[in-house]
């Protein structure tokens, strides 16, 4: 059996191996994370784009002008 002092060192060097593993695996899955969320933005922000587009063709074919495409009235 290997004496008390050694197993301790042996012990705290596993106990901050552990804490660095953990922290490494915390910290990679923050940056997946951030990863996504500014995928998803990008995705939203390009989505928007092309949904603008549409809107300004089919109001354009319909001979409207923004002002009167935003009065509530104007399609009545």
């Amino acid at each position: 059996m290997l004496p008390f002092h050694i197993t301790r060192k042996v012990a705290i060097r596993h106990k901050k191996r552990r804490e660095a593993i953990c922290f490494m695996v915390e910290r990679i899955a923050i940056i997946y994370i951030e990863s996504e969320v500014q995928t998803m933005r990008t995705e939203k922000k390009e989505l928007n784009v092309q949904i603008g587009k549409r809107l300004q063709t089919v109001r354009e074919n319909s001979g409207y002008t923004q002002e009167a495409f935003a009065e509530p009235k104007s399609f009545y």
